[in-house]
């Protein structure tokens, strides 16, 4: 247990801090004496620290109290932002640091480690938000072990043989990057040029080529040192799902020469083909696997054409013709359901001058609810990821809530999720099962998932008098007009 654990266990409030007064701070030392004789778990030491931090360190222990990412992280918890206060207090990054690094060191090493054995590197990437309080010592230590992922996996990729990528999956992890991007460096660009150089060749030569189309359409989550190397990286993401596969400039020792190939086309056709019926022949899938999804190949030309065919899909299906229900009741509130083309899965690009913020999207309607995001720079007609929300709960997501490009939404309400068939169009996984669905999709369903929203504050969704209602503060809706200001209903 660390300082702030033991804060919050002894249920002290956070806004006092900056006002206690030496008698306070001696109320509170007693308040521990107690509580460390009922509970022995309490470290003496622990104790000591936390009245220490109280008298020589109020504004930075306030600060880590406040900043919802140091908060969660050195607590394990995952309380949304409407949790913390919309400012932060004032106080130097210094301060910060030297706090962090008297009191929490050690706590700091051992929730790094565990983030990175468990290969949790979307915990890390939240973490690295607020890098600039982290001491320089920890955020050194971070990046050698980071980087060493990274060598690792090349090594099990090598240009010839058989691979075996079982202990590198985090390498088909957009995360993975996004935490490499905050130790980007020439030495760094010139490693992930030599995985695109692998992974093409893998690709090319149908070794483990999903792992390697899996990999080139994460790659573009590296924010590189060198704009043409991401200029690649987001070529090949789009590549991969057209007709050929280009190979980055090879850096110092990669024995790869040229700056970009192309395949022939017919080539390219028949890895498509070979990946496709090595998937047919999946077994069950997992519907309960990790909640970030994988990278994933999808044909971009198509999605205009079967995006409103996909809505069909999910919502107007004759549901007396209903056969070969498989549950999926183990999904849970933030995984993707889907594992089809219906969601495309191109990672997100940011404008520079745009900075995402976090949405906290509750549902409280009597449905459970899947969230079809939309947005990004490269505009699609179709959703590029898709979040569950059951109902009774809550999801917080970070999304462009300003700026020219901003995220979009529609909501799928329904209950009894499952993998089914029925008469009609069909839309097949990856693991040759019909793609997920309610079976009860709610009332006017196939109109709701028309209907497409922006949000820039948290999202409530109800029922009331019978109808859906959405409700957020500066919400707009992007194709209808809203009845009244922060309110839809169904």
């Amino acid at each position: 247990m660390n300082i702030i654990e033991l804060f919050t266990r002894l249920e002290l409030q956070r806004d006092a801090i900056s006002g206690h007064s030496a008698n306070d701070i001696i109320r509170i030392e007693k308040q521990l004496n107690v509580e460390r004789k009922l509970n022995p778990d309490i470290d003496t030491n622990t104790a000591a620290n936390l009245i220490s931090a109280l008298r020589d360190y109020p504004r930075a222990l306030l600060m880590v109290l406040s900043s919802r990412h140091l908060y969660n992280f050195f607590t394990g918890k995952d309380l949304a932002r409407k949790a913390f206060p919309e400012y932060l207090p004032d106080v130097s990054e210094e301060e910060v640091r030297a706090f962090i690094s008297r009191f929490l060191s050690d706590d700091l090493e051992l929730r790094l480690d565990q983030a990175l054995t468990n290969e949790r590197f979307s915990t890390i990437r939240d973490f690295l938000t607020v890098k600039q309080y982290l001491p320089e010592e920890s955020l050194h230590r971070l990046e050698k072990r980071v980087t060493g992922k990274l060598e690792f996996g090349i090594g099990r990729m090598p240009r010839e043989g058989a691979i075996d990528t079982s202990s590198i999956q985090y390498m088909r992890l957009m995360s993975f990057y996004e935490v490499l991007s905050h130790f980007r460096s020439i030495e760094l660009d010139d490693k992930i040029r030599i995985v695109i150089n692998r992974t093409s060749d893998m690709y090319n030569s149908r070794r483990e080529a999903q792992f390697a189309s899996d990999v080139m359409v994460c790659l573009p989550s590296y924010n590189a040192f060198d704009d043409e190397l991401n200029r690649v990286t987001q070529g090949n993401s789009k590549i991969i799902n057209g007709a050929a596969v280009s190979r980055s400039s090879s850096s110092s020792g990669s024995g790869i020469s040229g700056r970009v190939v192309f395949l022939v086309i017919i080539l390219i056709i028949k890895v498509i083909i070979f990946s496709s019926k090595c998937s047919n022949n999946s077994s069950n899938y997992d519907y309960n696997s990790s909640y970030e999804p994988y990278g994933y190949t999808y044909d971009m030309r198509q999605a205009d054409v079967q995006s409103s065919e996909n809505m069909d899909y999910l919502a107007a299906f004759n549901r007396d013709s209903i056969t070969e229900v498989k549950s999926a009741d183990t999904i849970t509130t933030g995984q993707n359901p889907f594992r089809s083309s219906l969601v495309r899965r191109i990672p997100i690009t940011y404008k520079s001058n745009q900075t995402p913020s976090d949405v906290t999207f509750t549902n409280d309607s009597p449905y459970d609810l899947v969230l079809l995001e939309y947005g990004g720079v490269i505009q699609v007609n179709a959703p590029e990821d898709a979040h569950f929300i059951k109902s009774g709960e809550k999801l917080t997501l970070t999304l462009l809530t300003t700026g020219e490009v901003r995220d979009e939404f529609t909501f799928y309400f329904g209950n009894k999720l499952a993998s089914f068939k029925s008469s009609g169009m069909e839309l097949t996984r990856r693991d040759s099962l019909p793609e997920v669905r309610f079976r009860k999709p709610a009332p006017y369903c196939r109109e709701i998932l028309n209907k497409r929203f922006k949000f820039t504050k948290d999202v409530t969704i109800s029922k009331t008098g019978g109808q859906l209602k959405i409700s957020s503060v500066g919400m707009e809706a992007v194709n209808d007009t809203l009845q009244r200001p922060g309110e839809f209903v169904f």
